[in-house]
């Protein structure tokens, strides 16, 4: 009888290829290899689950808690028992260190490496330090618990004690973290000295070049030079040919307060900013056998003269008697002026006669 071979190529093929076989109805389950898989959904505990590495990204923070009562020279306190070697921050970004400290001398000094043999100081930044300005250089330690954070740029991290901690000791307390430093104040700096020494805050500017219209967190001032390079007001200001003024609300003042008097009174120059309706109220309360008379006048600026605005007539009462000057109000005949109001405004109280009379006098500048 002639035999057939059977040829059976090795390796996985097609069911086409392939050899049938049936299995027995009594095979037993394939045996599981590692008895750590997961029998149940949700968290296991360490000894019931395997084992995997975490990407960086997964890294969680890292706390680390020093050996206390640190004195001697030595590398590093930031890990559990002090040691010469650095501490791998790999996957972290920032850190914080809390200093906890009874000391009252010797220092202590942040460095990085990426080959853990070179070493050189890292910029932190100390919470007490409110301007942002980086640490470069050793600490000295006093009886506090300064927390100092920063950038991780590097691979490992030490904080060393440079010189013997004097009158007490030092512990770190260190957190290694994911997320990126995020400074609480930024700084403002350039690679040289010039053009940028600022006192913004008192609203005065020093030895600065572009930053010198700033204006301050003090009063603001009227009659500002016109700036020469770029200028930023904290106000609303309108220039007038010359200079530069803040941009008025209304504005009530006092210009003589109620008393007796027998002479002529004459204000000082009044300027006025931005306004264009002047109002003036004579209250008089106590006439007698006096009288007087309110003039409103305008000074011209090329000749320094006071030119007439606005004549009222003679108060012989106790009355009050308002005064008004304004381009846009209709005129009255010793009550209303229609005319626009110039920079300078002179107001003036004539007495027609030297007996007394009391009285105040206000005024009040209006848009």
């Amino acid at each position: 009888m002639p035999t057939t071979q059977i040829r059976v190529p090795i390796g996985q093929t097609t069911m086409a290829n392939g050899m049938a076989v049936t299995l027995a109805s009594d095979q037993s389950a394939v045996p599981v290899i590692d008895t750590r898989l997961p029998t149940a959904l949700g968290q296991q505990a360490a000894s019931a689950s395997l084992g995997v590495t975490l990407s960086n990204e997964n890294v969680q923070d890292l706390y680390i808690i020093g050996q206390s009562a640190q004195t001697a020279i030595i590398n590093n306190i930031i890990p559990v028992t002090a040691v010469s070697t650095a501490t791998d921050a790999t996957g972290y970004r920032s850190f914080s260190c809390q200093i906890i400290s009874t000391a009252t001398g010797g220092s202590f000094i942040f460095e990085g490496s990426n080959d853990n043999v070179n070493f050189q100081t890292i910029p932190v930044f100390s919470q007490l330090i409110l301007t942002g300005t980086p640490i470069i250089a050793s600490i000295v330690p006093t009886a506090t618990q300064l927390i100092y954070v920063g950038a991780l740029n590097v691979r490992y991290i030490r904080v060393r004690i440079a010189t013997t901690i004097l009158g007490g000791s030092i512990q770190a307390f260190t957190k290694l973290m994911q997320t990126p430093y995020t400074p609480a104040v930024t700084q403002v700096a350039q690679n040289n000295s010039a053009n940028l020494n600022a006192n913004i805050g008192s609203g005065t500017i020093t030895t600065v070049s572009t930053l010198s219209q700033f204006i301050g967190s003090a009063a603001g001032a009227d009659g500002t030079a016109n700036p020469t390079t770029t200028g930023v007001r904290g106000f609303n200001m309108l220039f007038t040919g010359t200079t530069w003024d803040r941009n008025y609300n209304n504005l009530e003042a006092t210009l003589l307060a109620s008393a007796a008097r027998i002479t002529t009174q004459t204000s000082a120059d009044i300027i006025n900013y931005n306004w264009k309706k002047l109002r003036v109220v004579l209250d008089m309360t106590v006439v007698g056998t006096g009288s007087v008379t309110v003039t409103i006048n305008g000074k011209d600026a090329a000749s320094g003269k006071y030119i007439l605005l606005l004549a009222g007539a003679a108060v012989t009462t106790n009355s009050t008697n308002v005064y008004k000057v304004g381009e846009a109000l209709a005129a009255v005949a010793n009550l209303i002026a229609q005319d626009y109001l110039p920079r300078i405004i002179q107001i003036v109280v004539t007495a027609n006669n030297a007996n007394s009379a009391t009285y105040s006098v206000g005024y009040n500048f209006g848009s």
